[in-house]
């Protein structure tokens, strides 16, 4: 075997054994990863997020949507990485192969147009195969960021977090919830107020009386319970929670 065919064999064994290692570990990922997508559990979503919980519910915001727009723009950068080694390993091979026959590369002119280039059948390969594990991930990843949003987190047996969208106004009062979660060590805190608004990722309640001065957001990060004083059924009509 070639020598610059033993590099691009080595090349296209690293990369997939990079991709199958982030696949693996995406797979496994903490229970966090399954319950609000791999973009809350590697702390990619907080880091990206340009707005805070309680803009996104006031703007009216859905985050499943901006985490869509993460997911395909971080599927365009990976494809960009894909054909940034293919075209690297291909150039490195033809460097290799002009210096043992003592020839010259023409690197002004190299990175021309795809269509004049003629890619060996293994730099095809190893572009077909790294594409396709791009999609697999990405694949995966948008399933899973869409099964965190609707997947069901038993409450009191009648609702769930990222349901609880009947805000408001139930006869003459508000829905009221008390959250308790695990704040670290395993020390529970418990608060409760009335739903302003909720979804998978956090609440935003209002502790006393309904106050604009008093909204607080409450992230559902290590949730130990939730309980609402309004079942599912006494919702107005066609609202989210009713059906």
């Amino acid at each position: 075997m070639k020598k610059e065919e033993k590099f691009l064999t080595a090349t296209l064994v690293a990369a997939l054994t990079s991709a199958g290692t982030l696949f693996v570990a995406m797979m496994y990922a903490s229970g966090q990863a399954f319950r609000s997508g791999y973009l809350d559990a590697y702390g990619l979503y907080e880091a990206l997020m340009p707005w805070t919980p309680q803009q996104m519910m006031f703007f009216g915001f859905q985050q499943s949507a901006y985490k869509d727009f993460l997911l395909l723009v971080g599927f365009g950068v990976y494809l960009g990485l894909v054909y940034a080694l293919v075209t690297a390993a291909e150039h490195l091979g033809r460097r290799a192969a002009a210096k043992r026959k003592n020839l010259t590369v023409d690197t002004d002119n190299y990175f021309r147009s795809v269509a004049e280039r003629k890619f060996s059948p293994m730099i095809v390969t190893a572009g077909i195969l790294l594409a396709a594990a791009a999609f697999v991930l990405v694949l995966w990843a948008f399933i899973s960021a869409e099964a965190a949003q609707g997947r069901q987190i038993a409450l009191d047996e009648r609702t769930s977090i990222d349901r609880l969208q009947c805000i408001g106004k139930v006869g003459q009062g508000m829905a009221y919830a008390r959250i308790s979660r695990s704040v670290g060590a395993g020390k529970p805190q418990t608060i409760e107020g009335y739903v302003v608004t909720c979804d998978s990722h956090a609440c935003a309640l209002y502790p006393g009386a309904p106050s604009a001065q008093q909204v607080s957001v409450v992230t559902l990060d290590n949730l130990l319970s939730f309980t609402t004083w309004i079942p599912s059924s006494h919702c107005a009509p066609h609202s989210p929670l009713s059906n």
